[in-house]
């Protein structure tokens, strides 16, 4: 019977460190993706930027075509 308890406590145990694991990578990954999405948010705001110039830029253009 203790043997047995012990196996229990022992699978218990395994199981455990797995799910510890498992918590461990995706918090990690979860960090990734935060830095990444952070970066993606500063590519967004560098090229809303450069679009506008340019729209400006060929808005410029064309009044200066038809002057």
């Amino acid at each position: 019977m203790i043997d047995s308890l012990k196996d229990d406590q022992k699978g218990l145990f395994t199981e455990e460190e797995e799910r510890i694991q498992t918590l461990s990578t995706l918090k990690q990954a979860h960090e990734e993706l935060k830095g990444e999405h952070a970066n993606d948010l500063e590519d967004g705001k560098k090229i809303t930027t450069r679009k506008n110039e340019i729209t400006s830029e060929i808005s410029q253009r064309k009044s200066d075509i038809e002057a």
